[in-house]
């Protein structure tokens, strides 16, 4: 049930710091785990593709790109004592798995094919390389928080998070051939990537009645990028030894809002805004048309006092600008719609068990030819995640 805004419950150590203060006194565990998989498709079309030696004459080529995160775990903590609560959560807030193309990227082969045809006067009718590139993108949170219930309805919450960043990217271009023979010498690349930055977040909860609003705003984090390079021979001066780089961490406005239409049954709606235009990356967030905006709703049904089901959808939008400008098949997301469908068994009054399933379905988009980019690109995505918990009362 992704709308979690709202929600009253150990969760909220991420979701709702500042509803906490509403939870049972005494100390609340909750312990995640998810699995997800995705697969990223980027389909560029180029005329010297052709001239490929495994493409078979063909002009259009599909890269894909295959991620596996099997073990993403988290975990939740909060102290609920008179009017205060304290709280606190780990976990993967972004990336969280490897993107590996064992046949590179169009735009890896599009350099080379672009070579190839460059070099028909000279004879050249063919061309063949072998490309690899495997991604790997880790955000880990590590989020302290206070509240304090105000009134009997109303709780403010202070909160400041840790946000580590690693970035690995190890890849190659090796047996570059014209026609046949050795053309170039190979190309290799292996750096690792780090930031460290701190984020404020400010919460609020208002419950009276069956009603219940929820809203927190996470401020940016500062991540200045900092290469550890093993290896590279691409002539890419951005992936040199010790070169610095930013691509901050936005900000989030998110609001919840929940209503008890019947005792067993509860509806939930929130709303998010990322502060992506305001989050510095080194200009590319100026060829963003908008910030990415998030809008989600769900349902949690009582079934009897021991079993709670509950499904929910959300829809993603974006603006990346003319022309696709922000996105690369380097990096890329896309305007999508997820679903998901879980439930929770209390199997007594401190334990309860959860599980989850959550899909999303991706819009394709198409990124045309320019004068200086000579290939067209389609873009689209996959994903499916799995997921369990345990919640403990104590």
């Amino acid at each position: 049930m992704p709308a979690q805004e709202a929600v009253i419950s150990v969760d909220g150590a991420y979701f709702n710091p500042a509803g906490l203060t509403f939870l049972d006194e005494g100390l609340h565990i909750g312990g995640n785990w998810q699995a997800a998989f995705q697969k990223r498709y980027s389909t560029t079309t180029f005329a010297a593709f052709a001239m490929g030696a495994r493409n078979g004459g063909k002009t259009e080529k599909e890269f894909v790109g295959n991620t596996a995160a099997p073990v993403i775990p988290s975990i939740d903590l909060a102290y609920v004592s008179g009017r205060w609560a304290f709280s606190g959560h780990v976990g993967v807030i972004g990336g969280g798995g490897s993107a590996e193309y064992n046949d590179g990227l169009g735009t890896f082969e599009g350099m080379i094919a672009a070579q190839a045809a460059q070099a028909i006067p000279l004879g050249i009718t063919n061309y063949d390389a072998d490309i690899y590139l495997k991604g790997t993108s880790f955000y880990v949170g590590t989020q302290i928080n206070a509240a304090y219930k105000v009134t009997d309805y109303l709780s403010l919450a202070l909160g400041l998070r840790n946000v580590i960043a690693l970035n690995n990217y190890d890849g190659y271009l090796h047996d570059i051939k014209m026609n046949g023979a050795v053309a170039a010498a190979d190309m290799d690349l292996d750096v690792m990537q780090s930031a460290m930055g701190f984020a404020p977040i400010l919460g609020v909860d208002f419950k009276y009645g069956k009603w219940n609003v929820a809203a927190r705003y996470e401020f940016a984090a500062k991540l200045n990028f900092k290469n550890d390079t093993k290896t590279n021979t691409t002539g890419m001066a951005a992936y040199d030894d010790k070169v610095e780089s930013r691509n901050d961490f936005p900000s989030l406005l998110a609001i919840g809002v929940g209503y008890s239409l019947l005792p067993q049954l509860r509806l939930y709606g929130s709303y998010h805004l990322y502060g992506d235009k305001q989050a510095n990356q080194e200009g590319r967030e100026d060829l963003l048309g908008r910030n990415c905006m998030e809008g989600i709703a769900g349902i949690e049904y009582d079934v009897n006092d021991k079993l709670t089901l509950s499904t929910g959808v959300q829809y993603c939008t974006l603006d990346f600008g003319d022309n696709y400008a922000y996105i690369n098949d380097m990096s890329f997301t896309t305007n999508s719609t997820s679903v998901g469908i879980g439930g929770k068994y209390q199997i007594s009054d401190r334990v309860a068990v959860e599980a989850a399933y959550f899909t999303s379905f991706f819009d394709k988009v198409n990124q045309a030819a320019t004068a200086t980019l000579p290939w067209s690109t389609e873009y689209y995505r996959t994903s499916n995640v799995l997921s369990a918990g345990v919640k403990l009362a104590f």
